[in-house]
């Protein structure tokens, strides 16, 4: 995950904003999961919601020493044993350039292979954004998909994401490509190990925008809240150096 203030390009403060909030939203927030189903790690896995059940998330991102936040809240209910749905709305408050809004957003994710637990899996999670607005201009074309596979192992489960965001406006698309080991420690926890690189598509700006790597805590109780925190560090982040991001979710 690329944090909202790392990019340097020729591009308006603007168009920076826009991409990089773009990048945040549609990629790696959306994509959070683990093999308990608390979707409270940045790196996706093959799970999804059971039918008839709906989640509930909350997520906020601080990063540094450059300031700003991001806070947002999904909801995802489960249509089948291997499809969910999204809804969701996010805002970044940036202390050195405008603000972001993305949402209300809209999205899928398809299990099309495998159990999402036991087995190699195979998902697809997709995501459209009714209105993005960066500095009081609105947008109404910034959508994304990303190719989510997992193989546990009995070390560890093996995490593997390739996604695209479609920025539109003749404002250069985005690659994301994310690996993570998801470990148990206790019945109720796992850890995780992160790395992601984020990588522009097309003229407008120099083609890396960053990696980052990052580990994750995530405590879960069954039918009940789970709580997460990650710290990641952006080695190439002229801005940003770090972020934290705090998650909780809920069953209903």
């Amino acid at each position: 995950m690329t944090s909202p203030l790392t990019m340097i390009s020729p591009l308006t403060l603007r168009s920076q904003v826009r991409v990089l909030a773009c990048a945040f939203f549609l990629i790696c927030a959306p994509a959070w999961a683990f093999g308990l189903g608390s979707n409270l790690l940045y790196t996706g896995d093959a799970t999804t919601v059971a039918p008839g059940k709906t989640q509930f998330l909350l997520f906020t991102d601080s990063t540094y020493p450059a300031r700003a936040r991001i806070g947002g809240i999904n909801l995802r209910p489960g249509l089948t044993g291997n499809l969910d749905a999204k809804i969701g709305y996010s805002y970044l408050w940036n202390f050195s350039g405008p603000n972001a809004q993305l949402g209300p957003n809209l999205g899928l994710k398809w299990r099309f292979a495998g159990d999402g637990r036991k087995k190699p899996s195979l998902a697809v999670s997709t995501l459209y954004v009714i209105n993005t607005d960066v500095g009081g201009r609105s947008h109404k074309n910034d959508w994304a998909a990303t190719l989510i596979a997992s193989y546990p192992t009995r070390a560890a489960e093996v995490l593997f994401n390739y996604g695209r965001v479609w920025v539109g406006d003749d404002v250069p698309d985005l690659r994301y490509v994310g690996v993570a080991l998801v470990r148990p420690v206790s019945k109720h926890t796992l850890t995780a190990l992160e790395y992601a690189s984020l990588e522009r598509i097309g003229p407008g700006g120099p083609a890396a925008l960053g990696k980052q790597v990052s580990a994750g805590l995530v405590y879960a109780q069954p039918k009940s809240w789970s709580y997460g925190f990650q710290i990641a560090y952006l080695p190439e982040g002229v801005r940003v150096k770090w972020h934290t991001t705090l998650g909780v979710a809920t069953y209903f």
